[in-house]
């Protein structure tokens, strides 16, 4: 299980942004950061700390925003309220 905050900041660690530069609204199209390999990088750290699990979420590869990342772990029952 992953939570919103977690997600957040797995995200910023992978684009090398300080915490707060990240938000609910963040997406490839407005983080000049969030490029196709940054999106590598993420996907490789979330599958890190979900241990393996979110590389099996095909549809998490085509998730470029930070809402639509939280969308996919919640179908599949990884997003946790806390």
């Amino acid at each position: 299980m992953i939570n919103d905050a977690k997600v957040i900041e797995i995200i910023s660690d992978a684009l090398k942004l300080e915490k707060g530069s990240v938000s609910m609204n963040s997406s490839s199209q407005n983080t000049e950061e969030w490029d196709s390999l940054a999106h590598l990088s993420i996907l490789v750290a979330l599958d890190r700390y979900l241990e393996g699990r979110a590389s099996k979420l095909t549809n998490l590869a085509t998730a470029t925003s930070v809402k639509a990342i939280l969308e996919v772990f919640a179908k599949h029952g990884l997003r946790s309220d806390d």
